[in-house]
């Protein structure tokens, strides 16, 4: 009986330091990189908001400026018909 449980205990062990190795040589270097790449992805969801932002700004200054163009043509062809007046 003291023999097959000294070897039970062996196995456990055995099986204890396994696991441990595969935690520090898998598990925890995987955790650093999923925890890194977070991390990443927030600072990309960041950029993006910022991007977003800068997008709606340029298009309100286009659409503005598209408008004055527009006027701007507008006076130009009355000038013209008025200077081509006989």
């Amino acid at each position: 009986m003291s023999e097959s449980l000294e070897i039970i205990v062996e196995i456990i062990a055995i099986i204890s330091f396994g696991a441990t190795a595969v935690n520090y040589i898998v598990i925890k270097p995987l955790r650093i990189s999923i925890d890194m790449l977070s991390v990443a992805v927030q600072e990309l969801k960041n950029l993006l908001s910022v991007v977003e932002e800068d997008e709606v700004a340029l298009d309100k200054r286009v659409t503005v400026n598209e408008t004055k163009i527009n006027n701007l043509t507008d006076r130009v062809d009355v000038l013209e018909r008025f200077h081509t007046k006989p």
